[in-house]
């Protein structure tokens, strides 16, 4: 059995034994329903499908105060699909974080992903390590992320977010620096620093979420370019 059919079938097993314990102990299961447009996928400083659009739905499960999240993500590019349907990719998450202290919150957890066009040998996957500092200023977080397959690398991104009231709603802000390892055979560097805007707006039982981004690039065996502007709007439906 190759690593990625153990991975999936622990990871099976793993969410149906948590979704039978939620059910026999009447645990709260929250799930969000998200759809979001994009007007480019930059990830980790690569712009995936060459400044094009891309639909982003997603479904995120967590399962009241035990810590365990479960995730479920897509990408489809809205334009120039004959030659970017390679691209169309979805990523199984699975995460666990717990309050070490009053000061202190860590998260581990796994991510496959799978890009249905193309062959079974062009799946990967990865495993994440991160803490954060609570209650103080930025709420400081440092990720750590090593891909088992294809990028066979360590990427680290260091972060910090802030909200700003705004009248009756806030501005979510963020900056996050990320350092790249050699994931995907790039040279070994900071590669990219993202600084993000958004502000939630509840409509009924939805939430919608414009969202700006720009990502300095900061290697440019990641992305030529120098910086990339996007924007981005999501309605999130929860249950």
């Amino acid at each position: 059995m190759t690593g990625r059919m153990i991975f999936i079938v622990c990871l099976s097993i793993l969410l149906s034994s948590t979704l039978n314990l939620a059910h026999s102990e009447g645990m709260d299961l929250d799930v969000c329903v998200d759809a979001t447009v994009v007007s480019k996928y930059i990830w980790r400083g690569f712009d995936v499908l060459d400044a094009n659009p891309a639909f982003q739905p997603s479904i995120d499960l967590s399962f009241g105060d035990t810590g365990l999240g479960f995730n479920i993500w897509g990408s489809m590019a809205l334009d120039d699909r004959s030659n970017l349907d390679d691209y169309d990719e979805v990523d199984f998450g699975l995460s666990f974080e717990r309050d070490l202290t009053d000061y202190f919150s860590f998260s581990v957890g796994s991510v496959l992903y799978w890009y249905p066009n193309l062959d079974e040998d062009d799946t990967t996957y990865e495993v994440f390590f991160g803490g954060t500092l609570t209650q103080i200023l930025f709420n400081p977080a440092l990720t750590l992320y090593y891909d088992l397959d294809l990028g066979d690398d360590l990427y680290a991104e260091l972060s910090g977010s802030h909200d700003i009231p705004a009248g009756d709603y806030e501005l979510s802000t963020s900056l996050t620096i990320g350092y790249n390892n050699g994931q995907y055979e790039v040279d070994r560097g900071f590669s990219d620093m993202r600084l993000s805007a958004s502000m939630d707006f509840p409509v009924w039982k939805l939430t919608i979420t414009p969202g700006l981004n720009y990502t300095f690039i900061l290697e440019d065996t990641v992305n030529e370019d120098n910086g990339e502007f996007s924007v981005s709007l999501g309605v999130c439906v929860e249950f």
